[in-house]
């Protein structure tokens, strides 16, 4: 069904967080809230391909670089 992220993080117990995300649960968890001050990521601002393999987003990985090498050919 149609749940949101905070709708999940909601409904999840103490442990189920902390199995996933481990000692960084109350980090992720104010994110998702909005309760926490958002923080730059320099490293995927300036390494957007190599950042997006690196967490594990082939899909957008591969069609970053897809648009990247057309840019490159057209130019």
């Amino acid at each position: 069904m149609g749940y949101t992220v905070s709708e999940r993080v909601d409904d999840a117990t103490d442990a189920e967080l902390k199995a996933v995300f481990g000692p960084h649960t109350d980090y992720y968890v104010a994110q998702w809230r909005g309760t926490a001050p958002r923080q730059s990521n320099w490293a995927a601002f300036f390494f957007s391909g190599i950042w997006l393999l690196f967490r594990r987003m082939y899909k957008i990985g591969a069609v970053f670089f897809a648009v990247v090498l057309v840019e490159s050919l057209l130019e």
